[in-house]
Order: structure tokens, then sequence, then C-alpha cells
């Protein structure tokens, strides 16, 4: 692209940094991050390599990338995310354990997977284990009911 006179930008840095990561490419992919122009105010670079070595088990550089995007912003949740899963994938589990208490005292949390279902023209909204729908006990009679029809095996691996 320089060659050419094209200024890559940051998906484009974003795309490098995630193939040399997949290839195990570390020192290369935090070479471009450094020279690049967005090496400060661009988390997704080093987050990029974070989430690679997720899928490679390499906690070391993982440990390394969580770091640098920790040092600029120390409340950075999918950060914190991914860290804490790269500790259960190394089966650190005082760390995963220290990690989600930083996470709660810091009021971090993942923003809560939400269903929601239109009935009538009213739109309702959950979240798991969430029991404050004002139809709760009503759905809950009527998930019972349901669950009735069902084969006992499979009403005892729903519900264990």
């Amino acid at each position: 692209m320089k060659e050419y006179g094209l200024t890559p930008g940051p998906k484009h840095y974003s795309c490098m940094i995630s193939l040399l990561s997949r290839a195990g490419l570390w020192e290369e992919a935090e070479e471009i991050i450094i020279e690049s122009p967005f090496v400060d105010g661009y988390l997704e670079l080093w987050r990029t390599v974070l989430s690679s070595c997720l899928k490679s088990g390499n906690l070391e550089v993982g440990i390394h990338a969580a770091e640098h995007i920790l040092n600029i912003n120390a409340e950075d949740c999918a950060t914190s995310i991914l860290l804490t899963k790269l500790y259960a994938v190394a089966g650190r589990w005082n760390d995963v354990s220290e990690t989600r208490r930083r996470m709660r005292k810091l009021m971090l949390e993942k923003d809560p997977g939400l269903s929601w279902i239109e009935v009538r023209n009213s739109v309702h909204v959950f979240s798991s284990g969430d029991p404050s729908h004002m139809q709760n006990a009503e759905m809950q009679d009527e998930l019972r009911k349901l669950l009735g029809n069902l084969i006992p095996e499979a009403v005892e691996n729903i519900t264990s």
C-alpha cells in the first residue's frame, strides 16, 4: 500500500496483525503494532493478538497483550473477559477468580444476553435468571405444563 501512496488505516493494521497472530508470528505482530500510528489509541490491535492467543493457548503473549491494553484502559471489559478465558484455558483458576473479582470491583460486567418475544403487539424482554417480569409466575406455570408433555428423560436433562 505504501509503495502506491496509500495510507493504511486501523482496519488494515488489524487484518495484518490478525494474520500474523494466527500464524504464531507474535513478534512480527507486536512490531507492526508498535510501528503503527494507532499504537496508543486503538486498543483493538492488542485485543486482536489477545484473541489469537486464546485460540492458540499462548498464555505468555496473551498476558503481554492484555497488559498493554489494561495499562491504557484499566476498565476495558472486553480485555478482562478475554484474559479470564485465557487463564481458564491454561487452568489458572486463581487468576480467573482474581480477574473476575477485579472486574466486579470496577463494576465491569458483560452486558447480559437478552431474548425477546412479541405477543399481541407487545414486546417482552428477558435475560437469563431474571425473575422480574410481571408475568413470570404465569410463564413458569406454562413452562411446567410444556415440560409435562415431554418424555421423563428429556425433562430430567432440561431441569438438571
